[in-house]
């Protein structure tokens, strides 16, 4: 099999994957005859896309490409075989599937992780009340209005696209972009949708209002020097000037997805400092600065950060351990600082179909990166995660 022959079968499994389990291919900006070839063919048989599947893993080693690439699709495509087995009905335990598709190995936060935070927000949070109602009092203070939501998103983005272009220049391709919308009913709170030619489309889940400390953290996840960041970037070196079909397709239960929520969790920290984040925040997303202690915003910002890591418990409560939505609402709110209507939103996100084994990314990303390059990884360090296919057991010991 010839590498272009590998390479459209490659192309033609991932786009027939996603038509087999829905939401499974992210982005594709390959070949549109490839797209539209799948699209006129009748419901794929998932036993034939695991004769597909082991076919091109039989070939990949004859193909001439550099370790880096087999590598990258050595993971890729036994990532698709453990989705085709499972869609097949084979048993697989819930975290030994976690590992399979996404070449990371899940463990339960220790509770106290939680408690110590739940303490030093007690110290932050002043006022009257239990700890749940001055969060609740503190957060409400500082949700933006819907009609204030385009112009503080627009600002925010101005802002860490200009530190980003200063940060990484000469990186980008000419004609990226972003635009952004707002939606409800979702079970995430954020989305980038890359479109490919280097633009993206964010939507952003107004069903929980919107906290003005959290608008730098998600707009540098999902735009710059985030999942756009990364996926133009990619697009433009990757895909059009290396040939690399691989990167012309995005594809959700596979390892290349913890990268990408690596970088995305870690963003902010590459651009600026902990207290530049607090006064960017105060400058630029708060609505009312004047009545703001920069201090409670930075360590508002950091609490928010700690978040993925009980999601991760809650998701091994729910799989592993077969807990209940009420047990696992009970769960959190012991802790004293996670309004009910938080953790019920999490829970549509891991208990979706498509989601249930994707929590983890988040924060097994983030802690890859930071173990690998530090809390601020310096921009020679996340350009090489920008512009190389990085795979999870690259950045760890983890087999």
């Amino acid at each position: 099999m010839s590498s272009y022959n590998f390479g459209r079968e490659y192309l033609l499994l991932g786009l027939r994957m996603g038509k087999l389990i829905e939401g499974f291919v992210d982005a594709y900006y390959g070949p549109s005859e490839l797209k539209e070839l799948v699209g006129n063919e009748k419901p794929p048989s998932p036993k034939n896309l695991l004769n597909s599947c082991r076919n091109l893993q039989k070939k990949l080693g004859d193909q001439g490409f550099i370790e880096e690439r087999v590598k990258f699709l050595e993971k890729i495509l036994s990532a698709i075989e453990t989705s085709l087995k499972i869609n097949l009905g084979e048993e697989i335990p819930y975290l030994e599937k976690v590992k399979r598709l996404y070449d990371i190995k899940p463990e339960l936060i220790n509770d106290s992780i939680f408690y110590k935070l739940a303490e030093k927000l007690d110290s932050i949070y002043q006022g009257s009340g239990t700890l749940i109602e001055r969060y609740n009092a503190f957060k409400e203070k500082h949700d933006i209005p819907l009609e204030r939501l385009d112009y503080t998103f627009s600002q925010a983005f101005k802002i860490v696209r200009e530190n980003t272009y200063e940060t990484f220049p000469d990186l980008f391709p000419d004609s990226e972009e972003i635009s952004f919308e707002f939606v409800k009913d979702k079970p995430w709170g954020a989305y980038n949708w890359y479109l490919g030619d280097f633009k993206s489309r964010i939507d952003i889940n107004t069903d929980i209002p919107v906290d003005c400390v959290n608008i730098l953290k998600l707009v540098t996840h999902e735009a710059y020097p985030g999942h756009h960041t990364e996926h133009a970037i990619k697009e433009k070196q990757l895909y059009i000037e290396q040939e690399r079909f691989e990167h012309s397709i995005l594809l959700i239960l596979t390892p290349e997805t913890v990268i990408s929520e690596g970088i995305g969790n870690t963003a902010a920290d590459v651009l600026f400092s902990d207290k530049e984040k607090g006064q960017l925040i105060l400058d630029h997303c708060c609505h009312n600065p004047s009545s703001e202690d920069l201090d409670v915003l930075i360590e508002r910002y950091l609490g928010i950060s700690k978040l993925p890591k009980l999601y991760n418990n809650l998701a091994i409560f729910a799989y592993e351990d077969e807990w209940s939505d009420d047990e696992l609402v009970k769960y959190s709110l012991d802790f004293g600082f996670i309004p009910e209507e938080n953790v019920r939103q999490i829970l549509k996100f891991i208990r979706h179909p498509l989601w249930s084994t994707y929590i983890f990314n988040y924060s097994i990303g983030e802690a890859l990166v930071k173990e690998k390059f530090g809390e601020h990884p310096s921009s020679k360090d996340f350009k090489l995660l920008l512009t190389h296919p990085i795979l999870p057991s690259d950045l760890t010991k983890f087999k």
